[in-house]
């Protein structure tokens, strides 16, 4: 009986170093292989926002370069964790012709009752909570989720951040990502 259980540990042991390498090779994959994989990706579905200071950003503008889209909320911790992160990242990429950040919150301002009214009260909301927490990067406002952008995307939960290029989703986090996952993935895929 001893024999067997040995048998069996030695086994699973074996088969646990080779899930480790082979997660351990995941993690390290070559940029050309990420880019090979870029022809697999699934297309994005169109899409349209305006940010807090009025400019549109829409699918057409990934063409030639990287979009970061992030679905958040003001009352998800995490998503309040991985403002410095965007920020760091925003600095260190956002001046690039190739890149483009959006952080699109979903928040409504459920005590004004008229509905227009209660989406002016969110985007002046969020001027205000973007300065306060000096956010670099662009924010838009889709209260409630209302333009169905979000369902497009397949989207559930916050934080989501979706990685787009020349059209095609090339990553999805869902949650935060680890700290320093989210900028070595755009500096691979801006190299």
């Amino acid at each position: 009986m001893e024999k067997y259980k040995n048998i069996i540990a030695s086994g699973l042991l074996g088969f646990g170093l080779i899930g480790l390498s082979c997660s351990q090779n995941y993690l390290e994959k070559p940029k050309d292989e990420i880019r090979q994989n870029l022809e697999k990706i699934t297309i994005a579905p169109d899409f349209e926002y305006t940010t807090l200071e009025g400019k549109t950003i829409s699918l057409k503008d990934s063409e030639n370069k990287l979009l970061i889209l992030e679905w958040w909320s003001i009352d998800c911790e995490f998503c309040i964790e991985q403002i410095p992160e965007n920020n760091r990242i925003y600095k260190r990429f956002g001046n690039r012709d190739d890149f483009l950040f959006l952080a699109v919150n979903g928040n409504y301002a459920s005590d004004v009752e008229d509905r227009e009214e209660a989406k002016k009260a969110m985007i002046k909301h969020l001027k205000g909570y973007k300065e306060k927490k000096g956010i670099l990067y662009p924010m838009a406002s889709d209260p409630l989720w209302e333009s169905g952008i979000k369902d497009k995307f397949n989207i559930s939960g916050r934080p989501v951040t979706v990685l787009i290029k020349n059209g095609k989703i090339i990553e999805k986090f869902k949650g935060k990502p680890e700290d320093g996952v989210l900028e070595k993935t755009i500096e691979d895929l801006l190299d």
